[in-house]
């Protein structure tokens, strides 16, 4: 749940991350979950299967949970061993979305007014109406 004040109550089955506490807990009543920064407010708040999105109200977009498609838009780990498949790494706890900040002087931020979440997906629209899916 996405307060007005732009704090976030999470609870309920936990054991991707998915309630963002840093831990895979399970919990019964509503908690409310520390961002990175206590400055952080969330202004939208999407959910998918097993992972959430916050946009901020700087802008800063944070994922977490089940990453098993890379659903979280980290990326997937490079492994150094050829015989290990490259896997997704789920978030216990919300971590920034790097591709929508800014990335030197030349490219700045994409600021998101949409995002939406599938079962294994998400589809964003920036505040210029591109449209991101991953």
């Amino acid at each position: 749940v996405l307060t007005s004040f732009g704090d976030i109550y999470t609870w309920g089955r936990g054991d991707f991350g998915q309630l963002g506490h840093g831990d895979n807990v399970s919990r019964d009543v509503p908690t409310r979950m520390k961002l990175l920064d206590h400055r952080v407010q969330a202004s939208h708040l999407a959910v998918g299967a097993d992972f959430c999105f916050v946009v901020a109200l700087s802008g800063l977009v944070y994922s977490w949970g089940r990453n098993s498609f890379g659903q979280l838009g980290h990326g997937v780990p490079f492994n150094k061993d050829p015989a290990r498949e490259r896997v997704p790494l789920d978030e216990l706890s919300p971590r920034l979305v790097s591709f929508f900040s800014a990335r030197g002087k030349d490219i700045p931020p994409i600021h998101l007014k949409q995002i939406a979440c599938g079962a294994n997906h998400v589809v964003a629209v920036s505040e210029h109406r591109d449209v991101y899916a991953w």
